[in-house]
């Protein structure tokens, strides 16, 4: 029985280790997808300012 935890434990380790990654690029995905999102807006303003002149 000993043994199964201890197996137990090192999946949940492994597991717990494997979301924190996940965790971590979906961050920086949202974080990509804001600053991809600023830019865009800057590039329709100068399109309207283009447009406007």
């Amino acid at each position: 029985k000993h043994y199964s935890d201890s197996k137990d434990i090192d999946t949940l380790s492994k597991v717990h280790g494997e979301l924190d990654e996940l965790k971590d690029i979906m961050v920086r995905n949202i974080d990509n997808i804001a600053m991809r999102g600023e830019r865009l807006e800057l590039l329709v303003n100068k399109t309207e300012n283009l447009t406007a002149s």
